[in-house]
């Protein structure tokens, strides 16, 4: 082989290196775009899922089943309110006060609302207690449960109430 081929030969081959060079570098690339992309993306979606729970704790419901603070009357007159204690609106609000009675509905409830139901005391369910659903704006389920418990030494008779996110599955009542 003559110098001129020999010359002609390592010209191609520093070609096809720098090809290759370059395909490398795109393939590389192209990878590492799709790789800063999915991490944005990952990034992105974590923080509009953070902002969500952030509106959805600062605006959040709570419902309970109260004493009429109105009417104070011997426990076994005692009338009983369903009051929204919580920061947002309730919506599509459910009441029963035992696991065997109809579930009551009234369509929604203002932070600070009330609404005062033909509910009675001694209508609530000692073992089970009473229980109320609804949703916030943003349609996420929440569960409360209000039971009367004696409380010694003179057995004086309150409200107990639990909280519960329904949309966790397996969650229990908060007390």
């Amino acid at each position: 082989m003559d110098a001129e081929t020999i010359s002609v030969i390592g010209t191609v081959m520093a070609a096809v290196a720098a090809v290759a060079a370059v395909v490398v570098s795109y393939v590389v690339y192209t990878g590492q775009c799709s790789l800063s992309k999915s991490i944005a993306d990952d990034q992105s979606a974590l923080s509009a899922r953070i902002a969500s729970e952030q509106l959805e704790g600062s605006s959040r419901p709570c419902v309970l089943v109260l004493e009429d603070a109105d009417e104070l009357r011997e426990f076994s007159a005692r009338n009983l309110i369903l009051q929204n204690i919580g920061s947002g609106p309730a919506l599509n609000i459910r009441w029963r006060l035992s696991a065997w009675s109809e579930w009551g509905t009234a369509p929604a409830l203002s932070p600070g609302g009330f609404v005062r139901p033909a509910l009675r005391a001694t209508d609530v369910d000692a073992a089970g207690g009473a229980e109320c659903e609804f949703e916030s704006l943003s349609g996420k389920p929440y569960r409360t449960t209000a039971q009367y418990v004696r409380v010694p030494p003179n057995n004086t008779i309150l409200l107990k109430h639990g909280f519960q996110d329904t949309s966790l599955r397996g969650s229990s009542p908060r007390t």
